[in-house]
């Protein structure tokens, strides 16, 4: 009986001991259910390959991998700025080839020469010679040209008066090359073009032909040699002047007698003709007092003006100024009607 007891003891402790054991098989395979991640199913790997779930994480960080080389795309942005410094060498040049914009020595003179009073129509000139070819652009009278929307007065001489024997000022380098260019006084369709011209002692003065028929070149100077001469069609004569002349020289065409034009000489650069607009413009003037000569065809010499709202008087047409560092404007200078009558 006793050992009856025992044995059911032992078959009872090896009856639970086998059920345990069947507990723990049976959970056995939930933990890998409990392992899996959902990641990796959602990056469509298999789960049954553990060595995938290594590999979504190294295409994630293959993916990235471009956006942290994206510094490296911009570089050639970066390496523009360093192109920016050969930006600045422009003005270093253009202040080496003698600009005079940062230097307060050398100034620039402006003005703008106006008529106080309705604008007076040209008249027509009386054609005489060559009237065939003459009269498909009828000349007129250039005495007096008023712009008829501004007032502005064309062809007055403005240049740096010097008294006798006085020395001009050294110019400007920039002159030097200016200098060099001629000066084109041009016989064209039976008037001469420019009417006025300026230009400097030792400057070559081209006077040309560009009409159809013929023409002859005149002029009166009185310091250098005059002279008249003969200009085919198409042809040209070069003159160059040694000495300065005291005002405006006239110059004329013997076969066209309405013809009629201007040569103002000068030892030195500083001097101008007013445009269309009667606008003028003297560069790089040496600071300091200078007199400068107002001259015009009609009236000989601006003698009476208005500038900056005052009445003047200027013997001779001269006015003295103090030329000083900056831009030296002098607006509108007004002449009156009567001054040309």
């Amino acid at each position: 009986m006793q050992r009856h007891l025992i044995v059911s003891a032992i078959a009872l402790f090896v009856s639970v001991a086998v059920g345990c054991g069947g507990k723990d098989t049976a959970s056995t395979p939930a933990m890998p259910d409990a392992i899996t991640t959902p990641p990796v199913v959602e990056m469509g790997t298999d789960p049954s390959e553990p060595p995938s779930e290594a590999a979504p994480a190294e295409t994630t960080a293959t993916a990235e991998q471009p956006a942290a080389e994206q510094p490296a795309a911009e570089q050639p942005a970066v390496e523009k700025p360093a192109e920016k410094p050969a930006a600045p060498a422009e003005p270093s040049a253009a202040a080496s080839a003698g600009s005079s914009d940062s230097d307060p020595n050398w100034v620039t003179l402006r003005g703008r020469i106006v008529f106080d009073g309705p604008a007076p129509k040209q008249a027509p000139l009386a054609i005489t010679k060559d009237k065939e070819f003459c009269s498909t652009k009828p000349p007129l009278s250039e005495q007096l040209v008023v712009n008829g929307k501004d007032g502005g007065l064309a062809n007055v001489g403005v240049w740096l008066y010097l008294k006798r024997g006085a020395k001009a000022p050294t110019p400007h380098p920039s002159y030097a090359a200016k200098l060099k260019e001629p000066v084109v006084l041009d016989n064209l369709w039976c008037r001469f073009d420019p009417h006025v011209a300026f230009l400097t002692t030792g400057q070559t003065l081209d006077i040309g032909n560009k009409d159809k028929v013929g023409h002859n070149t005149k002029a009166d100077f009185l310091n250098n040699s005059p002279f008249n001469e003969i200009i085919p069609a198409g042809g040209d004569i070069t003159k160059t002047f040694s000495e300065p002349e005291r005002t405006a020289v006239p110059v004329s065409c013997s076969i066209h007698p309405w013809m009629t034009g201007y040569i103002i000489v000068q030892g030195h650069p500083y001097g101008a003709v007013s445009d269309a607009d009667g606008n003028f413009v003297i560069e790089n003037l040496p600071v300091g007092e200078w007199t400068f000569q107002f001259w015009q065809e009609k009236s000989g010499y601006l003698s009476e003006v208005n500038m900056g709202g005052k009445n003047a008087k200027w013997k001779k047409g001269r006015v003295t100024l103090t030329i000083k560092s900056g831009d030296n404007n002098l607006g509108e200078i007004k002449v009156k009607p009567a001054l040309f009558k």
